[in-house]
C-alpha cells in the first residue's frame, strides 16, 4: 500500500518512483548473483534518507536520496568500470564523468546509478535475505566511520517498504528474473520516462523477485 508523506526530497516524487528507479538501473547494471540488487538499493534509500522523506541539512553531509558524500561520487565515479560507464551512457543518456554533487543531490535517478554502481565495487555478492543486506550496507556503504546501525536499515526497511508483508520471511529465497522481461542479464534499456511501470503485490518483498506489469 502506497503511504501518503506531505513532502518528498531530492527530486523524488513519490515512493513508486524510487522503486521503479531501483528496478530500472538494476535492469540495467544487474541484479546480481542473488537477484537482490534492487532490494538492496531501495533500501539504502530508507536507511539514508527514509525513502526521500527526511532531509539533511548538514553541510556537505550526504547528496541525494541516498546520501552519497563528495569524496563517495568522485571514488565511485574515478573506479567505475568502462563498461558500466558504457551502459549508464546507453540506457540513460548521462555521462558518468560529468556528473556534480547537485545533480546527485536533485535527481533521484542520477543517485540510484551512483547508489548500484558503489555497490558494484564491493566484491563480495549482495545477500538475500535483509538482515544480511543490513549488515552488507554498514559494512560497505555507511561504513565503521558512519553513524547508521543495522538496527536502523532494519527498522527503516520494514516501516517503509515491508510493514505489510510481514508474513513474509526475510530470507525466503529468490524467484528467478529469467522470465521477466527486463530481468537480470537482458540488455533492455528503460531510459523513456514517458513509459510507466507499476509494481505487482509483493515485488517489494526482504527477498523476492516477481514479473513487472506493464
Amino acid at each position: 500500500m502506497k503511504r501518503k508523506h506531505s513532502k518528498y526530497y531530492y527530486g523524488l516524487v513519490d515512493e513508486n518512483q524510487a522503486k521503479t528507479l531501483s528496478w530500472r538501473v538494476c535492469s540495467a547494471l544487474g541484479h546480481g548473483v542473488n537477484q537482490t540488487a534492487h532490494h538492496l538499493v531501495i533500501e539504502t534509500a530508507c536507511a539514508e534518507s527514509q525513502l526521500g522523506t527526511y532531509m539533511d541539512t548538514t553541510p556537505n553531509n550526504g547528496f541525494g536520496l541516498h546520501q552519497l558524500d563528495r569524496i563517495g561520487i568522485r571514488d565511485t565515479i574515478e573506479r567505475t568500470r568502462r563498461k558500466d560507464y558504457d551502459t549508464v551512457r546507453n540506457c540513460f543518456g548521462i555521462s558518468l564523468e560529468r556528473i556534480t554533487p547537485d545533480q546527485v543531490a536533485n535527481d533521484p535517478l542520477v543517485s540510484t546509478i551512483l547508489c548500484r554502481l558503489k555497490y558494484k565495487l564491493v566484491p563480495e555478492e549482495i545477500p538475500a535475505d535483509l538482515l544480511s543486506r543490513a549488515v552488507y550496507w554498514k559494512r560497505y556503504y555507511n561504513t565503521a566511520a558512519g553513524k547508521g546501525t543495522t538496527e536502523h536499515y532494519l527498522a527503516s526497511a520494514e516501516r517503509l517498504l515491508y510493514q505489510q508483508q510481514r508474513g513474509t520471511h526475510a530470507s525466503v529465497t529468490t524467484q528467478s528474473t529469467k522470465r521477466n522481461p527486463i530481468g537480470h542479464g537482458v540488455k533492455t534499456c528503460l531510459a523513456n520516462p514517458g513509459r510507466a511501470l507499476r509494481y505487482p503485490p509483493g515485488l517489494m518483498g526482504p527477498g523476492k523477485v516477481t514479473q513487472l506489469v506493464n
